[in-house]
């Protein structure tokens, strides 16, 4: 790490309150080293890495609005946006926090966490019933309107919690993560492109408002602060279990070496990069380019291994089609593309363009019973469409935006498990397997590598 690099954070391990706490070490002492590296780890030794946060200032400043209860029901941001989930929340996570306070921590409130509004909440057994889906998929419920001036109507809701109606519905999401949102086009699952700190200042707002139920707006100087905050964060996996440090040996992992990733808007783009003009490059990862060749011990083949899942990562090609968003916008039915079409950006895995797609996560045919199932009708042509989430269109109104959602980043994946907008998939083998079937991916015996980088990333 050189001088001018953010310093590591420590997140210290899960205690008997659920509580977190920081150690900066930024003086190079080794103050909590031997606890260094906990906010995946500590909560499931199914995890495959330790991972760390860095801050470009150099502290987590716990003092900061982002960890200040600024509402009515006790929570702040980091109540669902908690560094020991990858700065989202991760369902064994939820349920931890839900079975050490029996279902009363601020992370369960009713208006928005239980399954329906006026759920009975009365006792641990009811809010376990009530609180279901945030302890099983981590999400958080929405309450849906649609615009009267949508293309579409909807005809019908199939609410399993017997709440919803075409007029007002629920859907369910995952909160994004805000580490890593300097290096981001959209914040939100369906958010809008534009200078990302104004966009972290109206969710600090918006969201203490809605999750936090605060009456009034939260001061300017708050909202700044905390989006600075935000800003500053970078979360990636730090130390494999086989692997070992992930920046050693000429590997460029962990969160410091990501924080000093380049980043820009329509990098390796796939119409050409928006500042040099090159044509997009679908071997953008070269993250663990230096352990391609290694061999001989067990750590080795370990690093070896991540690299091979790295390089499968954007060789493998495969056969894209259907995907609103990215063949019609290119008028290209069939694309003979690669992970890194979609998650294009180099060493980071998420979009470079605002780049909104519908890969058919919310697809009816992937309904579950816990689900919410929305039937909308388009006021023109009279086609219909079921889907679980309406995506993008829930605010635009555009027929042609049912189902789009980001492309989400990749880096420290493995710690806010599960995935997708929904947590329809509880690992990433799961991901794999969506994948698989959607695009009849033949991944060529490579899906351990594939996990085994994904998990490192």
């Amino acid at each position: 790490m050189n001088a001018a690099a953010p310093e590591r954070m420590r997140c210290i391990t899960l205690g008997a309150s659920i509580g977190l706490v920081f150690v900066a070490a930024c003086d190079g002492s080794d103050e909590g080293a031997d606890r260094a590296g906990v906010v995946a780890s500590s909560l499931d030794d199914k995890h495959s890495a330790a991972a760390d946060t860095v801050h470009t200032s150099g502290a987590i400043d716990t003092t900061n609005p982002f960890f200040l209860s600024l509402g009515i029901n006790g929570r702040s941001c980091a109540s669902c946006h908690d560094a020991r989930a990858g700065w989202t929340m991760s369902s064994l996570l939820a349920q931890k926090i839900f079975d050490a306070t029996d279902g009363t921590d601020p992370l369960f409130r009713p208006h928005d966490g239980a399954n329906r509004p006026d759920a009975d909440v009365s006792t641990v057994d009811a809010r376990r019933v009530a609180y279901s889906m945030s302890l099983t998929r981590a999400v958080t419920r929405f309450t849906r309107t649609i615009p009267a001036s949508a293309e579409f109507v909807v005809d019908a809701v199939d609410d399993p919690y017997g709440w919803s109606t075409p007029s007002k519905f629920s859907s369910f999401r995952r909160p994004p993560p805000v580490a890593n949102v300097a290096k981001e086009v959209a914040i939100t699952w369906t958010g809008t492109p534009g200078d990302m700190m104004t966009k972290l200042m109206g969710i600090m707002n918006s969201g203490t408002k809605g999750h936090a139920q605060r009456p009034t707006d939260v001061p300017v100087d708050q909202q700044l602060a905390a989006a600075q905050f935000m800003f500053g964060l970078s979360f990636a996996p730090a130390v494999s279990k086989k692997a070992g440090p992930l920046d050693a040996a000429g590997a460029l992992g962990g969160p410091a070496n990501l924080a000093s990733t380049t980043f820009y808007i329509g990098m390796n783009a796939l119409g050409g990069d928006s500042k040099t003009g090159a044509a997009f490059n679908p071997e953008s990862f070269e993250v663990f380019a230096a352990w391609e060749d290694l061999e001989g011990s067990e750590v080795n083949r370990a690093r070896a291994q991540i690299a091979r899942g790295e390089e499968a990562f954007y060789t493998l090609e495969f056969d894209i089609s259907g995907v609103a968003g990215l063949n019609d916008v290119l008028g290209q039915p069939v694309i003979k593309g690669r992970c890194t079409t979609c998650h294009n950006t180099p060493n980071l895995g998420n979009h470079s363009e605002f780049r909104l797609m519908d890969t058919g996560v919310a697809d009816a045919s992937r309904r579950t019973a816990d689900m919410p199932l929305v039937t909308v009708r388009n006021k023109n042509t009279g086609a219909v469409r079921q889907t679980m989430d309406l995506g993008r269109a829930t605010s635009t109104g555009l027929w042609t935006d049912i189902g789009k959602f980001k492309v989400p980043t990749l880096r420290g994946l493995d710690a806010r498990a599960p995935y997708f907008h929904d947590g329809s998939a509880a690992k990433l083998r799961d991901v794999l397997d969506f994948y698989a079937k959607r695009f009849g991916i033949d991944f060529k015996g490579s899906e351990q590598d594939l996990l085994a980088f994904l998990e490192a990333i």
